[in-house]
């Protein structure tokens, strides 16, 4: 939950977040006390694929888009590029976060 409120904010290092808009995606990098000051660097983005999640791959090629299953090997945000194995073969290749367990294969 997050509020506006009036403080004293001059001994808080780094760039504040005035906007409760502005934390939308995100989440504290740690536990927070009530009425704590939030800054750019007390957040950071919620994963979208998490570590040993079962994820969809996409791969395009051409008018054809070829789907199958893979393991995420790590978290990941939108548009970070991750590895995943492939469930038959256990190959690992690259792809990119496009969404909630899903990714992009990169040729």
């Amino acid at each position: 939950m997050v509020a506006i409120e009036r403080c004293d904010v001059t001994g808080v290092k780094g760039m504040l977040l005035h906007d409760p808009q502005q934390v939308k995606g995100l989440r504290s990098t740690r536990a927070l006390r009530p009425g704590e000051v939030l800054t750019e660097a007390g957040v950071e983005a919620i994963p979208l694929v998490k570590r040993s999640e079962v994820v969809r791959v996409q791969a395009f090629c051409g008018a054809f888009i070829i789907s199958t299953q893979a393991i995420a090997c790590e978290d990941g945000t939108s548009g970070a590029v991750i590895h995943v194995r492939n469930v038959q073969t256990r190959q690992e290749f690259s792809a990119k976060v496009t969404g909630v367990g899903a990714v992009e294969a990169i040729p």
